[in-house]
């Protein structure tokens, strides 16, 4: 369908807020008092509403509705023939161009993906948002992970609460740390923590997530082994002890590697990169490939342990 554009007077009471785009309700009085002095300098961009006839929907420029009064006459560009997922493409130019929070533009890009695998389905969807929205996939992939970790520390907290305000003003990269313990035992604990304390360092966070991920894990098999809620024959008995000694060497592997990555960073800021890159990168990287390699083949044990 062709996208057709008009410039109108709507009365205010005739405009909504989106259906498809994330509800911001915080109002912004300096918006207002320029409005009252300047007037409007842009209009705001609209649609026509998709479920009530004679009415429109607010694609860019909500901020700005909050300064008018009902019966006001306001001045949009009506853009006729617009997707949903094509409102998200017009309500990202102005997005990019405002700061906001991690949160924020976790949620805006959660529900673009969700609308662009609901209209051409779910395969390469998370791709096609990356490019309209100048993004990496693998940017999009951390703020997706971020956004279902906000949503389960909803479900916990709720919304409203202190950790979860506090932790909405975090960056990318501490939030999208913390997302690895989504699901986990420890998730609320480590979120507490770091809300406790926002001026935590990235790099202490990734301990205390690496800690406790490797804590809870190492708790939860201990009572695999020990509570013995059903009645185990001795096999059965065997094959836990067996899994609770590939878990260790798991646990090792990943501690391990964990230490080397760290005298990689400091030797590469203490060394001289044209004599420490050639031959020191490829040692390391050797390393790490063989921890891995013995890692996967742990993991790939464990489904068959657990069947029998």
């Amino acid at each position: 369908m062709i996208i057709s554009r008009k410039f109108q007077l709507v009365l205010a009471r005739k405009l909504h807020f989106s259906t498809v785009l994330p509800w911001r309700s915080c109002y912004d009085n300096g918006i207002h008092e320029s409005m009252k002095e300047d007037g409007v300098q842009q209009p705001l961009i609209v649609r026509p509403h998709p479920s009530m006839p004679g009415e429109y929907e607010i694609i860019d420029g909500s901020m700005r509705y909050w300064a008018f009064e009902p019966d006001d006459l306001v001045l949009v560009d009506v853009r006729h023939g617009v997707r949903d997922s094509e409102v998200f493409k017009i309500s990202d130019i102005s997005f990019r161009r405002k700061q906001r929070i991690t949160y924020d533009r976790a949620e805006f890009l959660a529900r673009w993906v969700r609308v662009e695998s609901k209209e051409r389905g779910k395969r390469g969807a998370q791709a096609r948002v990356a490019q309209e929205a100048s993004r990496t996939e693998g940017e999009v992939s951390q703020y997706l992970a971020i956004c279902r970790m906000f949503s389960e520390l909803e479900s916990l907290i709720g919304s409203t609460a202190k950790t979860f305000n506090a932790l909405k003003n975090q960056g990318i990269n501490k939030l999208y740390e913390l997302s690895r313990l989504t699901g986990t035992p420890v998730f609320l604990k480590v979120a507490v923590q770091l809300a406790e304390n926002p001026s935590m360092p990235l790099r202490e966070l990734r301990h205390v997530v690496t800690r406790e991920s490797e804590t809870s894990f190492e708790k939860g098999l201990q009572r695999l082994v020990e509570e013995d809620p059903f009645e185990k024959n001795d096999s059965q008995k065997t094959d836990l002890a067996e899994m609770w000694e590939w878990a260790q060497e798991m646990l090792n592997v990943t501690e391990n590697t964990r230490k080397s990555l760290e005298r990689f960073e400091t030797r590469m800021k203490q060394a001289q990169p044209e004599m420490f890159l050639e031959d020191e990168v490829l040692k390391e990287l050797q390393k790490l490939r063989r921890r891995f390699r013995r890692l996967l083949k742990d993991v790939a044990k464990l489904p068959d342990l657990v069947a029998t």
